[in-house]
């Protein structure tokens, strides 16, 4: 019965927003069942009549919305459970029409409803039999069929026109879903690539840096060491030379060792920690107390990532309208602290999210400590303390 696509006929949740989207529906649907009820109600000549019709009309809406609306947000579905809720939904209809007079109103909201459940043979399928339901249920009311059948007719193909046009336009915007949905995947995944092409090219260029660097002046202190020990007895002049070249390959593969870590360190600490603080906190207000110093870049890398991640989470949680950092140069650490006068919230509470989880992680790998003072409307307090 689904051998043509049927309209959200998706298997992800992409579905249910774009049915979302499409809420006029629900209003539309309703809008019609209330018309159905009141017309058809004042046109009823008793009192058990008009409250079969709005008894009726409130189990047809109410199928459409607890099991019609699912089932249209959910496919593919099995066929049984759409002849189920079709065939339903049909012996609702013609119980309808056989009591009031302004059931055709319904065969158009049933009608489009077909279309997004199945194939559009199906729907045409529905159609017809709803047309020919409102023929019957005008006859078992004891009513002259022949009055009633220009006017289903007309509805009928006003439900067809009507239910094909919106089933085109309902797939063209799932297909245009569907193209935003892979160009995202899409850019997401280059953007993965990219990240992994310029780890794996830093990690190329330090392992060169090291082979062409560390690794030969090793070679050569190792060499060194045991020409060394080949000369301690037969010549002590070239035993002070091979220290002399072993301490300078030493001091040389130091120095390149050094270098190489400085390679390693963010641009924007070049100025020294303080600046990079200072240009990272915006409108934040900066307080720098104690004597700054040259810190190892591996400890200003995580006191400068711990702050922009702070001042990150402030600025997309928190809302304050004041934020204020202190950086203190201590005698044996540096902290840095940052402070807001947000709504705060519950530490122990907080669950999910890497950031405070990755500013403690890397508090912890040099040898320092990260805390977090919150509490519910007294703003928040996050500070990074690490050995230098």
């Amino acid at each position: 019965m689904h051998d043509d696509i049927p309209m959200a006929q998706r298997p992800d949740p992409m579905t249910e927003t774009l049915w979302r989207r499409y809420i006029w529906w629900d209003v539309m649907y309703l809008v019609v069942s209330v018309l159905t009820a009141v017309l058809s109600a004042i046109s009823a000549d008793t009192a058990a009549r008009r409250v079969w019709i709005v008894v009726l009309v409130a189990a047809i809406f109410g199928c459409y919305l607890l099991v019609g609306r699912r089932l249209a947000t959910r496919q593919p579905v099995a066929l049984w459970r759409e002849l189920a809720f079709q065939g339903l939904m049909i012996a609702l209809y013609l119980a309808l029409a056989t009591v009031a007079e302004g059931a055709p109103l319904m065969m158009m909201m049933l009608g489009s409803l077909a279309f997004w459940l199945g194939t559009t043979l199906s729907a045409v399928v529905v159609t017809l039999l709803l047309n020919g339901c409102t023929i019957l249920g005008w006859y078992l009311g004891g009513r002259d069929p022949l009055d009633m059948i220009p006017l289903s007719l007309a509805i009928a193909a006003i439900t067809l026109v009507s239910g094909s046009w919106s089933r085109s336009m309902v797939r063209q915007n799932l297909q245009r879903a569907d193209l935003i949905h892979e160009l995202r995947a899409t850019q997401q995944e280059v953007a993965r690539l990219s990240r992994e092409a310029g780890v794996a090219a830093e990690r190329q260029r330090v392992a060169a840096d090291i082979h062409d660097t560390l690794a030969q002046g090793f070679g050569s202190i190792v060499m060194l060491a045991q020409a060394l020990r080949a000369s301690l007895e037969r010549d002590p002049d070239a035993v002070h030379r091979h220290l002399d070249l072993i301490e300078e390959t030493a001091r040389d593969n130091l120095a390149e060792a050094r270098a190489i870590v400085s390679a390693m360190q963010p641009p924007v600490l070049d100025g020294g920690l303080e600046d990079a603080v200072r240009r990272l906190a915006g409108d934040a207000r900066v307080a720098v107390t104690g004597v700054p110093r040259p810190l190892p870049p591996p400890v200003a890398v995580v006191l400068l990532r711990s702050g922009q991640e702070a001042l990150t989470n402030v600025r997309k949680h928190a809302g304050p309208a004041s934020v204020h950092i202190e950086l203190s140069f201590l005698e044996e650490t540096v902290r840095l602290a940052v402070t807001d006068d947000g709504p705060g919230f519950d530490p122990a509470a907080a669950t999910g999210g890497f950031g405070l989880s990755g500013m403690r992680g890397r508090a912890t790998e040099v040898g320092g400590k990260m805390t977090v003072r919150s509490r519910p409307g007294e703003g928040t307090a996050v500070t990074v303390e690490v050995p230098a």
